[in-house]
């Protein structure tokens, strides 16, 4: 791909050799028509009904209806390349193309469905206008007070004017785009294989279905079951004090929202305390290197290891559990099992928000073999762990690459 200098709104930074036409300026019903197809159901067809995704790019599956279980002139028809957008939504995710296997479906008058000229290709559109900046164009053709009940004026819409390309320049764009979608769907499949993987091989493991040997071939010995509180040398929560913020000061009080993916995630928004209150809280106590973190306030269950991140306390939502004699990264993998998950939601009292008592945890059965098998149970966990973080960074920087190609691809 050649890089072509911006000098006009009319031509993008980055285009594709062989092409230096400027793109003109076109109003949106040049480039798709309305295409309301009201249909009559039969009795005995069942028919997808389907949704505009407000997360993510694209329309899914809502559910099923069959014969007279709806209005029929409250039903449109679709097919593959039609393209949906919500009359409710004002977001420019509240839109979506029909993929092939979601043809000859059904959506409700909420939504506007729209078919390609014969200039336009539909993909490209697709692409167009799942862009950041397409939210406030989108936002523009909407009119009410509250976000969610905003009314999409179709036709305001269809008058609005946006550089497009010529139809093959428009095609080369949108193949490309969805390359780098496919890498990214098959990305996304692998990491989700590679984590059902893990999730089978925990199973195995923790109900010792298989064992792993010595160095010699030998059996280890038998694995000891003991409650937390008989296990751990000490179990203890953040502090439950209120510390004012320093806006100045290198020292950070953070949350359970810290705890993310096995690791102490930091950002702009943590709060920070000075360093006479960073001192109260560690006054009688002091977190050690390979400690576990388990959130239990909030969102119950997230685990890491304490890794002497420098100038860190926790709120009372983090609570810290120490095994002088034990793997932190065997007693992490067995924290973040099945079996230990669910034991700490049994225990859940729910008020405000949902928190787990630390003598309630003290209660829950965890299971040690000896220290060379939790050796080995934690590399092989822990090497498949590296695979997983692996991919989901190629996944992080290959949508990295698609948001810049979207903020230079187009005009």
């Amino acid at each position: 791909m050649a890089a072509t200098q911006k000098l006009c709104t009319s031509i993008p930074r980055f285009r594709f050799p062989g092409f230096s036409e400027d793109w003109k300026l076109r109003p949106v019903r040049e480039m798709l028509k309305l295409a309301v197809r009201p249909f009559k159901m039969l009795d005995d067809e069942t028919y997808s009904l389907l949704t505009v995704r407000r997360e993510n790019r694209g329309i899914a599956r809502r559910g099923f209806y069959k014969g007279q279980k709806v209005l029929v002139k409250s039903q449109f028809l679709v097919s593959t390349d039609d393209f949906v957008i919500s009359k409710r939504q004002i977001v420019h995710r509240a839109c979506g193309l029909v993929p092939d296997e979601l043809d000859g479906s059904i959506v409700s008058n909420e939504y506007n469905v729209f078919r390609p000229s014969s200039e336009t290709c539909i993909t490209f559109f697709d692409f167009f206008c799942h862009r950041p900046e397409m939210e406030h164009q989108f936002f523009l053709s909407c009119v009410g007070v509250h976000l969610e009940k905003m009314l999409f004026r179709t036709n305001d819409w269809l008058k609005r004017q946006f550089y497009f390309p010529t139809l093959p320049e428009q095609r080369k764009i949108s193949d490309f785009l969805t390359a780098v979608d496919g890498r990214i769907s098959q990305l996304t499949e692998k990491k989700a294989l590679l984590e059902k993987y893990k999730k089978g091989v925990m199973q195995q493991l923790f109900s010792q279905a298989i064992r792993f040997k010595d160095d010699h071939g030998n059996d280890f010995p038998d694995w000891e079951e003991k409650k937390l509180g008989e296990a751990c040398s000490f179990i203890k929560d953040g502090t439950h004090g209120t510390h004012p913020d320093d806006d100045t000061s290198d020292y950070l009080l953070l949350s359970a929202k810290n705890i993310k993916n096995g690791k102490v995630t930091l950002d702009q928004t943590d709060r920070r305390i000075s360093e006479k209150e960073y001192g109260s809280i560690y006054k009688n106590y002091a977190l050690e290197r390979g400690d576990i973190l388990l959130t239990v306030v909030g969102t119950i269950g997230r685990v890491a290891i304490y890794k002497d991140e420098a100038k860190i306390a926790f709120q009372r939502s983090v609570a810290f559990l120490r095994f002088d004699e034990d793997s932190p990264n065997f007693m992490y993998q067995q924290f973040c099992h099945e079996f230990f998950q669910k034991a700490l939601l049994r225990r859940q009292v729910t008020s405000a928000q949902p928190g787990i008592y630390l003598g309630d945890i003290a209660k829950i059965s965890v299971f040690f073999p000896c220290a060379d098998e939790q050796t080995k149970i934690a590399n092989f966990l822990s090497a498949i762990d590296r695979k997983i973080e692996s991919v989901a960074t190629q996944i992080t920087e290959t949508q990295t690459f698609k948001r810049g190609l979207l903020q230079q691809m187009f005009v």
